[in-house]
């Protein structure tokens, strides 16, 4: 890109930077929880087919035109809704999120994940609200011991991780991409949740993510589940985890993914073992892959 190409864009970028803080020439409210933004339905709905599809039919707040509602019940979780929608409108703007001062709202991420619906219909699965699962006997699987030093984490598990860096924020940020329909936003979010799930595979944030991964979107959308699932299939030791047995037993999808990817790792290296099916009893499948 020349000099002057840089320059154009830096200058695109700073008057849409400039519209998004200032809401000059806004044409479209878009209100969540406590929040409200001056959006520009020339700038939104070209990005996002909710916002379009909203704006043709007229969706409006109780016949207030140019008004949409993104969040109206279960006030629990209006506040982490609200985080999220205020890092998407961001990224309409900036082709990023995350880069606003967070002490704004400040999120402990080391709370238990709040129940996310993005006024989804009742029902869809809720999300993750955070390791409740009993704490079943120590299993052992091949690779699960005690990583060496090249495996060992970068941080201590217990410790909170940097927003930018946190492998849970970036998955919530893909299924909200994924409802309201912004693909630029989805396929950045699932960058980052790479980045973030290679770094951060042993903290507990990871775990929850991945949950929200799978009980988010749809069965064939694999773009954070085939993360998780390598993830987990390159540290194997993660399983004796009470957290990771227990949503292995209560998303079936995930479980199949891992028997799946250890059978490609493993089994398939014997022509007589056949690929399993997701009808196949999984003790059966566990029994072929030893």
């Amino acid at each position: 890109m020349s000099n002057n190409e840089s320059n154009a864009v830096q200058e695109l970028t700073a008057s849409l930077s400039k519209l998004y803080e200032s809401g000059l020439y806004s044409d479209l409210t878009i209100s969540c929880g406590d929040d409200t933004y001056k959006a520009h339905k020339a700038i939104v709905c070209p990005r996002s087919e909710f916002f379009s599809r909203a704006c043709r039919e007229g969706r409006w707040k109780e016949g207030e035109e140019g008004h949409v509602v993104l969040y109206r019940d279960d006030p629990d979780t209006a506040r982490a809704d609200a985080d999220l929608v205020k890092w998407m409108m961001h990224y309409l703007y900036h082709l990023d999120y995350l880069e606003m001062d967070l002490t704004e709202r400040p999120t402990d991420v080391r709370e238990p994940a709040p129940k996310l619906s993005w006024g989804r219909p009742p029902q869809m699965p809720p999300t993750f609200s955070g390791p409740a699962f009993p704490g079943p006997p120590t299993l052992q699987y091949p690779g699960s011991q005690d990583p060496g030093p090249s495996d060992r984490p970068e941080h201590n598990p217990r410790e909170s991780v940097d927003p930018a860096r946190n492998p849970l924020v970036h998955s919530r940020m893909y299924a909200i991409a994924d409802f309201y329909e912004i693909p630029g936003l989805k396929q950045l979010a699932q960058k980052k949740f790479q980045q973030a799930a290679s770094r951060h595979w042993n903290s507990p944030e990871f775990v929850e993510a991945i949950h929200v991964a799978y009980t988010s979107t749809v069965s064939n959308d694999k773009g954070l589940r085939q993360i998780c699932k390598d993830v987990l299939l390159q540290h194997m030791m993660l399983l004796n985890k009470p957290e990771i047995e227990g949503i292995l037993r209560e998303v079936p999808d995930l479980a199949f993914d891992m028997l799946k990817g250890l059978w490609l790792r493993d089994g398939a290296r014997n022509d007589y073992l056949p690929p399993p099916s997701p009808t196949q009893p999984l003790s059966e499948v566990w029994r072929t892959l030893r």
